[in-house]
């Protein structure tokens, strides 16, 4: 099985490109945001989340999403092919920025959606490549979402436990926050664990933030 990366980005190009991409996902984050307050006014009910989530899904733009996904798909391909010290800057880069990490996490979803057959294991890579990347900020909102993205694969009959040890293989092994679920090497033993188990627990409620955030960009809950 051949790679299918589409190598667009230059390591030397690699912070030009992020800056570019971060004030994407600011401006969209920004528009986004300013219509799901004004559509939202502090009504904590779901028919007042999903009026919200429609009027900032079109504030920030379809078109400007689409091109911020295209750009992030360069990127992940690079992640995916780069020197560990490369990786290693890259999260890095993606950590310090809340609308370019949840763009990236989003990323994710919009990999998943071009799976359609077997055939297009490379689509699921990149689904979990841009989980990796993103570096589990929130473990129950990555293992909720790669529970999304891993079924639809394995329906589609993807071999997941081999993708997912291949990123698994590239991920950090020491990232904050996942000692209280009892993962002391981070988002590489996190993978591999999900990739020899594969997943059977019910899956965790969502952040609230994440989930309004997740509603603008069109995804269900």
């Amino acid at each position: 099985m051949g790679h299918e990366y589409s190598l667009n980005i230059e390591a030397a190009n690699l912070d030009a490109l992020m800056s570019e991409i971060k004030v994407m996902c600011e401006a969209a984050s920004g528009r986004a945001d300013k219509a799901f307050q004004e559509a939202f006014k502090h009504q904590h009910t779901r028919e007042g989340l999903a009026a919200a989530g429609k009027a900032a899904a079109a504030a920030a733009g379809p078109s400007d999403r689409e091109e911020i996904n295209l750009r992030l798909s360069d990127v992940i391909d690079f992640y995916l092919s780069a020197e560990a010290s490369e990786r290693i800057h890259l999260r890095g880069l993606v950590a310090t920025n809340r609308s370019l990490r949840w763009h990236v996490f989003g990323h994710s979803s919009w990999c998943a959606e071009r799976m359609k057959t077997s055939q297009d294991w490379i689509w699921f890579r990149r689904a979990v490549a841009s989980l990796s990347l993103e570096d589990n900020s929130d473990y129950r909102d990555t293992l909720k979402t790669l529970r999304e993205i891993y079924r639809r694969a394995q329906d589609l009959g993807i071999d997941v436990s081999k993708e997912l040890r291949f990123v698994a293989s590239i991920s950090t092994e020491t990232p904050p926050g996942l000692k209280a679920w009892g993962i002391e090497k981070g988002m590489r033993e996190f993978l591999e664990r999900i990739a020899e188990s594969g997943f059977q627990e019910r899956p965790p409620k969502q952040g609230f933030v994440r989930s309004l955030f997740l509603n603008w960009i069109g995804r269900e809950n």
